[in-house]
């Protein structure tokens, strides 16, 4: 038979291995009680052949207790053996142990999910993306409690990670702080795996933790027991890291971890949506330019595009078309027809044949018209224009340039006459004349001139003189004539 002696040294002992069990958090006086009580009344039990049964179910009870506490329920129960006139009360003290721990748990995720909360609300509120991760970590460390929070991008070129964006107690860790994303000691921690691995790593023990050798000793002095990093990717590619560090031993179990994970991908698609507003940014500023650049270039050559819906008959212009028109674009119904109403009325028939015939012969058009301004102007313009067609051959749109040429042909016509003047002098002097180029070949010769020679001006026009003349690049007069077109000087012959 048990006795006393025997019952109560058992019965400590499996108070022990229960202590064991449950031992990572300091014992307050109601878990002593707990440990305790239920001795002192196996010990009191009267008569003896209760002793056995009261022993196993204060066990049974502990026992019970113990794992009920790991899901965090509390419990109270109690034992009545009228019969005997023993009363056995126990209550589970060290259940409210565990109950605080699941509060502490439930204060943590709360916390969490604040960060969570107030980071998504920047993520909406927040477009330039370092704003963004100084928001970030300040929620993380005043609103998350964390010791430290920062978040690190990858240096494409050194492969050295740079710290961005950070909140909390730092005191140099992070101006110290040498994370490689290569496979090297320091590119074996949380951080340095997190982006080399495109996965989140956990360290929840720093102090015996082998990967956070590097930077151990200072990370124990300012507070740090545990830490996770979290990859932040943009188009499949991983470009940095999010980072928390916390003062509790074991702190990110995985209610932490996939909070935080879902934050990290946050942040994460909020970094590339602003990469992609930033190259959109970009793109319409490119565009911008190149249509300012076109103008410009219109501007200064004279130069306009444009385009003509076929199936609307709709015409579009650029601005330099309508300053060569000399037409208001709020004043201009635009079509082919309003088109064709500026174009000089001679040159109106040609025009709209050269046009039509390209549609048909499905070539391009090259022409040159006038056009009869609104005061009276009239201006040339060369016209340019190829057109689109379906598969089935039919024309869709029809796109062209317009470039005013005005200047050139008064410039052409002027050089025109000033050449007839020219001409016309030399055709009446009394004196022979030639002209002759560089490759002694007859430009122009004059009657005169002509009637000294052997030939007509008409065959030697064309015709060098070493083809009219054989032998005379051996004359004296032949040497004087090099020497002038070589030395560009003049010479006297008689």
């Amino acid at each position: 038979m048990i006795t006393r002696r025997f019952a109560v040294p058992l019965f400590v002992a499996l108070c022990a291995v229960i202590f064991l069990l449950d031992a990572h958090t300091p014992l307050g006086v109601a878990e002593w009680v707990v440990y305790v009580l239920p001795t002192l009344l196996i010990y009191r039990t009267k008569p003896a052949h209760y002793l056995i049964p009261s022993t196993v179910v204060c066990a049974i009870l502990i026992v019970l207790g113990f794992f009920v506490s790991l899901s965090g329920i509390a419990i109270e129960m109690a034992i009545f053996n009228r019969s005997s006139g023993v009363v056995v009360l126990f209550v589970l003290a060290f259940l409210l142990r565990n109950r605080k721990q699941a509060e502490e748990k439930v204060a943590r995720l709360t916390r969490v999910y604040t960060v969570l909360s107030k980071i998504n609300q920047a993520i909406v509120r927040i477009r330039d993306r370092e704003k963004l991760f100084e928001e970030a970590c300040r929620v993380a460390v005043d609103d998350g409690k964390f010791i430290l929070a920062w978040i690190g991008l990858v240096d494409d070129e050194t492969k050295i990670v740079k710290v961005v964006a950070h909140k909390g107690i730092s005191d140099g860790y992070l101006e110290n702080l040498h994370i490689s994303i290569d496979d090297e000691p320091e590119g074996r921690g949380p951080t340095g795996t997190a982006l080399r691995e495109s996965r989140y790593v956990i360290c929840n023990d720093i102090e015996h933790d082998e990967r956070l050798v590097p930077w151990r000793e200072q990370a124990l002095k300012l507070g740090y027991r545990s830490s996770a990093a979290f990859p932040l990717r943009v188009a499949a590619r991983t470009q940095g890291s999010l980072n928390f560090y916390s003062g509790e031993t074991g702190f990110f179990d995985q209610d932490e971890v996939s909070l935080l994970e879902e934050l990290a991908l946050d942040i994460s698609y909020a970094m590339e949506f602003m990469e992609r507003e930033e190259l959109r940014q970009k793109a319409e500023e490119a565009l911008r330019d190149n249509e300012r650049k076109l103008i410009e270039a219109q501007k200064i050559g004279r130069v306009g595009h444009w385009v003509l819906d076929l199936t609307t008959n709709r015409l579009t212009w650029s601005d330099e078309i309508y300053r060569i028109f000399g037409i208001d674009p709020r004043q201009f119904g635009a079509s082919y027809e309003a088109f064709l109403n500026t174009v000089h009325p001679d040159d109106r028939d040609m025009v709209n044949y050269a046009y039509t015939e390209s549609l048909r012969n499905r070539s391009p058009y090259d022409i040159v018209h006038r056009l009869l301004l609104a005061d009276g102007t009239v201006k040339y313009v060369n016209e340019r224009c190829e057109s689109e067609y379906d598969p089935q051959g039919k024309p869709l749109r029809s796109l062209g340039t317009v470039q005013d040429i005005t200047e050139r042909k008064k410039a052409e016509e002027n050089l025109r006459n000033a050449e007839e003047r020219y001409r016309s002098t030399l055709d009446h002097m009394l004196e022979g004349c030639q002209i002759i180029d560089f490759d002694w070949r007859y430009l122009y010769v004059n009657d005169v001139a002509a009637a000294h020679g052997r030939h007509t001006k008409e065959e030697l026009l064309g015709r060098t003189m070493m083809e009219m003349y054989p032998g005379i690049e051996n004359t004296p007069m032949f040497a004087k004539l090099r020497h002038s077109m070589e030395q560009r000087v003049p010479q006297r012959m008689e």
